[in-house]
């Protein structure tokens, strides 16, 4: 573990976060006070971490998970419009999404 001034953090930012991504946790200190922590991401993305906290949501009853098909990414809209060189138009997606659900 790595302790280090705001100050030094600021001029030194890169070799710092080369520090992290080897593992190592950098602890920032505010006049010789520990204010936060950076340390190295877990392996798992995000979004499996959503999906397994949702889980056991479900799991415990706290949580009613629904059956829909899951909606396309902004990622895929995005790539798709670009492909039929199209900007892709929120709302009427959006239109159509509350259309369907006031039936």
């Amino acid at each position: 573990m790595v302790r280090v001034k705001i100050r030094e953090l600021k001029d030194r930012l890169s070799y710092y976060l080369r520090l992290v991504r080897g593992g190592e946790t950098v602890v920032i200190l505010d006049r010789d006070r520990t204010i936060a922590e950076i340390r190295a991401r877990e392996s798992d993305s995000s979004e499996d971490a959503v999906a397994r906290y949702l889980d056991g949501l479900s799991v415990r009853g706290l949580l009613a998970q629904g059956t829909q098909r899951k909606a396309e990414s902004a990622t895929e809209v995005t790539r798709a419009a670009s492909r039929e060189r199209v900007k892709p138009d929120w709302r009427a997606a959006y239109a159509a999404e509350r259309e369907d659900r006031l039936r």
